[in-house]
C-alpha cells in the first residue's frame, strides 16, 4: 500500500512540474506577442499577475528581463525619433508618435515626461507666433483703417467702404482686447518693455485710450526696472573688473607679461573708460620697458661672448613684448645674419 501511495505522489509531482513548464512557455509566448505589438503595459501586468512560484521559474525570469530591455529600447527609439521630428518643426508628428507609444506603454515615466515637455514647448511656440501675427495684423489694420477714412472723405456715402470700415473697427476692438490680455501676461512675467509696447498698440486700436492707466503705471515700472538693471549691471561689471584685475596683478608679479597684456585687453572689453585701467596700462608699460631693457642688455652680453643662440632668444622675447623697438629689431637681424654666416662657414670647412 505504501508503495502505491509513493508512486501516486511521484506521478502527481511530475505532472505538476510538466504543467508549470507548459504554463511558463505560454507566458513567454504571450509576452513575445505583446512586445511585438508594443503593448508593454499588458506584458508587465501579465508577469505581475503570476503566482510567486511561477515568477521564480527560469524561463519566466528570463522573459521578464528581456521584456525590460525591450521596453527601454522602445522608449529610446521613440524619444529619438520624436526629437528628430521636433527639431525639424514637425510638431504633430512628434506628439502623435509619443501618443501612439503611450497607448501601449502608458506607465512609462520617460514617455509621459517627454510628451508633456513637447506639448508645453509647442504651445509656447504657438502662442508666441500668434502674438507676433496679431501685432503685425494690428499695425496693418491701423494703416488700412486710415486709408478707408481717407476714402470716406471722398465719398461718405460709399456703402462698401462704410461696411468694411465697420468690420475693421470690430476686428480692431477684438485685437485690442487680445493685445491687452497679452500685455497683462507679459507684465506678470516682469517683461515691462514688451507689456508697455502691447498696451500702447491696444490703445491705438481702441480709439478710446482704454488702457491709459496701465500705460502710465507701466512707464513708471519700466523706468524703475531699467534703472535697477543698469545699476545691477554696473555693480556686476565693477565686481568682474576687480576680479580680473587680481588676475592681471598676479601675472605682473610672476613676470608673465604677455599674459598680462591679454588680460588687460579682456579688462578693456568689460570697461575701457576707467581711471583704474589707465593706471594698469601705465604699470604694464613700466614692467614691459624694464623687462625689454633687461633682455636687451643680457642679449648684448651673450652676443659679445659669441653665445648667439642665447642672444637671439633674448632679443626675440624682447621683440614680442615691444615689436616696434627699432634698436632691438636691428640687433636681432644682425645676430641672425651673423649666425647664418657662421654656420655656412662651418659647413664648408
Amino acid at each position: 500500500m505504501k508503495r502505491v501511495l509513493a508512486a501516486i505522489t511521484v506521478l502527481c509531482l511530475s505532472a505538476c512540474s510538466q504543467l508549470t513548464v507548459m504554463m511558463g512557455g505560454d507566458v513567454v509566448e504571450e509576452t513575445n506577442q505583446l512586445v511585438a505589438a508594443n503593448r508593454y503595459d499588458r506584458a508587465f501586468a501579465l508577469h505581475e499577475s503570476l503566482k510567486p512560484e511561477m515568477q521564480r521559474e527560469t524561463r519566466v525570469q528570463q522573459s521578464k528581463k528581456k521584456l525590460q530591455v525591450s521596453a527601454k529600447k522602445f522608449e529610446d527609439a521613440t524619444l529619438k525619433k520624436a526629437r528628430r521630428f521636433k527639431n525639424g518643426g514637425k510638431w504633430p508628428e512628434a506628439l502623435g508618435l509619443i501618443e501612439q507609444a503611450l497607448s501601449g506603454y502608458e506607465s512609462s515615466g520617460r514617455l509621459q515626461f517627454e510628451y508633456k515637455s513637447l506639448l508645453s514647448a509647442r504651445n509656447e511656440l504657438r502662442d508666441r507666433q500668434w502674438l507676433a501675427l496679431s501685432v503685425e495684423r494690428a499695425k496693418n489694420l491701423q494703416r488700412l483703417n486710415a486709408d478707408l477714412q481717407d476714402l470716406l472723405l471722398v465719398d461718405s456715402a460709399y456703402s462698401d467702404a462704410k461696411k468694411l470700415h465697420k468690420n475693421y473697427r470690430s476686428e480692431a476692438r477684438d485685437l485690442a482686447r487680445y493685445l491687452a490680455d497679452a500685455a497683462e501676461g507679459k507684465q506678470r512675467e516682469g517683461l515691462y518693455g514688451e507689456a508697455l509696447r502691447l498696451y500702447r498698440l491696444a490703445n491705438e486700436l481702441s480709439d478710446r485710450d482704454k488702457w491709459n492707466q496701465q500705460v502710465a503705471n507701466l512707464e513708471k515700472f519700466h523706468a524703475q526696472d531699467e534703472a535697477s538693471k543698469k545699476k545691477s549691471n554696473a555693480k556686476r561689471r565693477q565686481q568682474r573688473l576687480l576680479s580680473e584685475r587680481e588676475v592681471f596683478q598676479e601675472y605682473l608679479r610672476d613676470d608673465q607679461l604677455l599674459k598680462a597684456k591679454l588680460q588687460l585687453r579682456k579688462l578693456e572689453s568689460i570697461d575701457s573708460n576707467t581711471e583704474l585701467l589707465k593706471r594698469m596700462h601705465d604699470s604694464l608699460d613700466k614692467h614691459i620697458a624694464r623687462k625689454v631693457q633687461q633682455l636687451t642688455e643680457q642679449g648684448k652680453k651673450y652676443y659679445a661672448n659669441q653665445q648667439l643662440e642665447q642672444a637671439i632668444k633674448n632679443w626675440e622675447e624682447a621683440l614680442v613684448l615691444d615689436p616696434s623697438n627699432e634698436e632691438l629689431a636691428t640687433l636681432y637681424r644682425r645676430a641672425k645674419t651673423f649666425k647664418a654666416y657662421y654656420e655656412k662657414l662651418q659647413s664648408t670647412e
